[in-house]
This record gives C-alpha cells, sequence and structure tokens, in this order.
C-alpha cells in the first residue's frame, strides 16, 4: 500500500511539474506574441499618413485607368469624360508629395502634364500603380 502511495505521489508531482512547465511556456509566447502586436502598432501608426496616401493614390489611378479605358472603347460618359484631367492632377499631385516625403522615388520629369500627352497612357498607369503596391507592400518589411 505504502508502494502505491510512493507512485501515486510521484505522478502528482509529475504532473504539476509538467503543468508549471506548459504555463512558462504559454508565459513566453504570449508576452511574445504582446510584443510583436506592440511593435505592428507602432509602424501601423507611424505609417498611417504614407498608407492612407498610398492607398487613395492608388484608387485613384485604377479609377483613371477605368475611365481611360472607356474612353478609348468609347463608351464613356460625359461626367466620366470631365473627371479624366481633375483625376490626373490629384494622382500627379500625390506623386509629387510622396516623392517629396521621399517614400515614392518617381521624377517629376516623368509625370507628363496631362494624360493626353501620354503615347501609352494604361502601360504608364499599370507602372505607376506597381510601383505604388510595392511601395505599400514594403512600408512593414
Amino acid at each position: 500500500m505504502a508502494e502505491n502511495i510512493s507512485c501515486v505521489s510521484i505522478l502528482i508531482a509529475a504532473i504539476a511539474a509538467f503543468a508549471a512547465l506548459c504555463s512558462a511556456i504559454a508565459a513566453y509566447n504570449s508576452n511574445k506574441v504582446s510584443k510583436d502586436a506592440l511593435k505592428f502598432q507602432k509602424e501601423l501608426a507611424k505609417n498611417q499618413g504614407l498608407l492612407n496616401k498610398l492607398n487613395s493614390t492608388m484608387t485613384n489611378v485604377i479609377t483613371l485607368q477605368r475611365y481611360w479605358g472607356n474612353c478609348a472603347s468609347e463608351s464613356i460618359s460625359d461626367d466620366e469624360f470631365r473627371l479624366i484631367d481633375p483625376l490626373f492632377e490629384d494622382i500627379k499631385s500625390d506623386l509629387e508629395q510622396l516623392n517629396g516625403w521621399g517614400r515614392f522615388e518617381y521624377p517629376s520629369k516623368n509625370i507628363p502634364t496631362k494624360i493626353i500627352e501620354l503615347d501609352d497612357a494604361n502601360n504608364y498607369l499599370s507602372e505607376v500603380l506597381s510601383r505604388l503596391q510595392t511601395e505599400h507592400d514594403n512600408v512593414f518589411k
């Protein structure tokens, strides 16, 4: 009987030690996740303005691509046609602002004054969109 009590005592002690080990591992992982989350939130807060500007510029480029494509296929409304130049001006302004922040290197000489001056506007807009997306993806790297 004393042997059974001794085995039970050893088993209980082993289970308690295992539980303590599991608890320590959980606490370590919780601390690590918490630190990573805090680091991410700091980076997000620091880059919020940049991310907003990149997102709005990408949205404008996509919208302009759609309008320009409709223009080429002659299925564009008068209202959409009137929005092309102001939208392009907004994109130019955004690109210059991003360039001024040092986060988007796109020389001003590469930005035409009017979209109609472009030989291939769709390729130009696709290139700009690709570069904006790359910059957006690199914010947290």
